[in-house]
């Protein structure tokens, strides 16, 4: 949902309950909420799979498929895709 497109499933229970500390209920389509709650996601995911392209993955895709192996071949576009912008970003 939203602005970095957090997966609906899980916004109102895994983002909102490990992430959200303030007092009103985040917002999915609020781009301060969204985007706190995708940067805080990411951090976990940094810690915890290491490798940034595990990371971009599991972002996409998942972690459960990341640690088994079990990437869609989906997945491995957008890994190309985010590092092709990566590339061109430090570029500028």
């Amino acid at each position: 949902e939203g602005l970095w497109q957090l997966n609906d499933r899980y916004f109102w229970t895994t983002f909102r309950n490990n992430y959200w500390s303030f007092d009103i209920e985040p917002d999915p389509f609020d781009w301060k909420h969204n985007t706190y709650l995708a940067i805080s996601h990411i951090a976990y995911l940094q810690k915890k799979l290491k490798l940034k392209d595990d990371v971009i993955m599991a972002y996409n895709c998942g972690e459960g498929a990341v640690m088994n192996r079990n990437i869609p071949a989906i997945t491995q576009v957008y890994l190309a895709r985010v590092n092709n912008n990566i590339k061109l970003l430090k570029q500028q």
